[in-house]
């Protein structure tokens, strides 16, 4: 490349890889656009061979001015979505954001994993009402290309420090982290992905930093909310007749908070047998359609409310999602059911799908039924919910385990009029009733000397026994000579001297 100054300009003069002559303002320093002009040469080359550029040929695309760049994609020396690349993250991030909601995800989900984003990459969003106080500044970058994993890491272990996420919300950071880089890789805004290492908080972390553990009730109190709540007054915008009839709907079907918000009158075919709803699923979690039937006590109750609704009017009428949390506390408290109980388990709205598949698992009902009606996208999920069928079944397996309780055993002692003893009150000086309930017991006369022998202190050799210098010192010495005389040979009970 040629350089000369125009002005205070330094401008290089060169040929394309068609052999055309291009002419690019470069900089004041004549050092620099040196530099500049032997990167552009190698820019040419690259492009001259078909290759793709080097990282170190990227990195500094990435770090020169964009005047620069606008100018070598105008002469086709790099790609125009470089240009884009380099534009400032919170417009990618936006870009991405469309993308997902041009692909079917709901505009909720995709606010969600934007912001998420926004705030480990960028800087500290708006904090919202009723969220926790955010005092960990994000990464900062402004461009794609500065982004790198050592900074995020340190930012949403930062985070978790500070009592901001749990070690669940972080997983759910990092998946939106690196969903936001792998689109950018899969556009051509980028070449490698610089997330492609991080990895999620351990599944061990993730169970002992649990920040909400919810609790399930039994259907007692469950009949005493719906009492409670139907005599009550009027909350987020819904009589107490139509709160009840909404936690109703929720026991029995599983539905979420937001799906039962989002249910229109249109939604439910009543007349059908069994009656049942239909979501579609724009308006469900999975994104897949969810046909649920519906009891037919319920289906009366529906039948009713619904009566003078459009087929596009909304079932339940709720101001706002936060004013229907503060409506379902007050019933809680009317009904004397504690949302946080002293173990610090929770039971809020959501808590009361946790109902639907424990109670549908205690009932005995199939796992892949129940994991039918819950619409879970794995069976672990359902398996879950069956801890206490599972600990009853164990239970009953434990009743057939053979006993190892040990029972007392009983002996004669003599005097007692054959009352049993136990074992360990007959003391070592009753040798001789010992022997006699051997013969009884029809032992050979080889037991019975053994017996007799240990019962006087003695071995088989006819000398004293170790025991019998602690606990039976002084055998009874009318015993010895006959026990002798066996010893010789003799018989037992042989008159021999």
């Amino acid at each position: 490349m040629r350089l000369y100054l125009r002005g205070t300009v330094w401008w290089g003069d060169f040929r394309d890889s068609a052999g055309r002559r291009r002419r690019i303002a470069l900089f004041p320093n004549r050092a620099a656009s040196e530099e500049t002009g032997r990167r552009i040469e190698r820019l040419i080359s690259f492009r001259a061979a078909g290759l793709p550029p080097d990282a170190d040929t990227n990195a500094w695309l990435a770090s020169c001015p964009d005047r620069i760049r606008e100018r070598l994609a105008r002469f086709g020396i790099i790609d125009p979505v470089r240009i884009a690349g380099c534009r400032p993250l919170p417009e990618l991030i936006e870009a991405w954001r469309k993308a997902l909601l041009a692909k079917g995800t709901s505009e909720t989900q995709a606010n969600i994993v934007s912001c998420r984003v926004a705030r480990v990459l960028v800087a500290i969003p708006p904090v919202r009402k009723g969220t926790r106080p955010r005092t960990v500044p994000g990464c900062g970058f402004r461009t794609f290309p500065e982004i790198r994993i050592d900074q995020v890491r340190e930012v949403l272990n930062a985070m978790r420090e500070a009592g901001e996420i749990s070690a669940q919300t972080c997983s759910y950071y990092v998946t939106a982290c690196k969903s936001f880089t792998k689109w950018a890789v899969r556009e051509g805004l980028a070449i490698t992905d610089p997330l492609a290492c991080l990895s999620k908080p351990v599944e061990k972390a993730v169970r002992q930093d649990l920040r909400r553990v919810r609790r399930v009730i039994t259907p007692e109190e469950a009949r005493k909310l719906l009492a409670a709540t139907a005599s009550g007054p009027e909350r987020a915008g819904l009589t107490g007749p139509e709160r009840a009839l909404l936690y109703r709907l929720a026991f029995e079907t599983g539905l979420r908070r937001g799906e039962l918000l989002a249910l229109t009158a249109g939604d439910f075919d009543l007349d059908a047998d069994p009656p049942r709803l239909w979501l579609g699923g724009g308006r469900t979690k999975s994104g897949k359609d969810a046909d649920i039937p519906l009891r037919d006590g319920t289906a009366g109750m529906l039948r009713e409310h619904l009566r003078n609704k459009l087929p596009v009017a909304k079932v339940f009428d709720v101001q706002s999602k936060d004013n229907l949390t503060d409506a379902f506390q007050a019933d809680l408290s009317d009904a004397g059911i504690p949302y946080r109980d002293e173990s610090g388990r929770y039971f809020d709205i959501h808590a009361m799908r946790h109902c639907t598949a424990t109670w549908l698992a205690d009932a005995g009902v199939h796992p892949k039924t129940v994991q039918d009606i819950m619409r879970h996208s794995g069976l672990d999920v359902t398996l879950r919910y069956f801890k206490r069928t599972v600990l009853r079944k164990r239970a009953e397996a434990l009743a057939s385990f053979p006993s190892l309780t040990v029972e007392p055993t009983s002996a004669i002692r003599e005097g007692t009029g054959n009352a049993p003893v136990a074992t360990d009150a007959i003391r070592p000086d009753t040798h001789v009733v010992g022997m006699a309930q051997g013969e009884a017991q029809g032992r050979s006369d080889k037991d019975a000397t053994y017996c007799q022998a240990n019962k006087l202190g003695q071995n088989a050799s006819g000398f004293p026994s170790r025991r019998s210098w602690v606990r039976n010192p002084s055998p009874a010495p009318v015993c010895v000579p006959e026990f002798r005389q066996n010893l010789n040979g003799s018989c037992w009970g042989s008159s021999a001297s």
